[in-house]
């Protein structure tokens, strides 16, 4: 149930900062984390999971894993 808020930064082929660009994020793993539209990260489950940004057609990704809270 913790969250992160994940960041996309655009770039063109030159490497120069992007502004105003569309971002889709997603996961390849809701069971383990979900991911919404504005990029916040809810862990759901302990296990890895692939966080994706996606802007026009061009997807970077980043693997994260989710730990099991301790009971106590």
């Amino acid at each position: 149930g913790h969250t992160a808020a994940a960041h996309a930064t655009t770039k063109d082929a030159a490497g120069n900062v992007l502004t105003g660009r569309a971002v889709t994020w997603s996961s390849n793993s809701a069971a383990t984390a979900s991911v919404s539209s504005s990029g916040v990260v809810t862990g759901v489950a302990a296990g890895p999971a692939t966080i994706s940004a996606t802007s026009e057609g061009i997807v970077g990704s980043g693997q994260i894993t989710i730990n099991a809270a301790s009971k106590g």
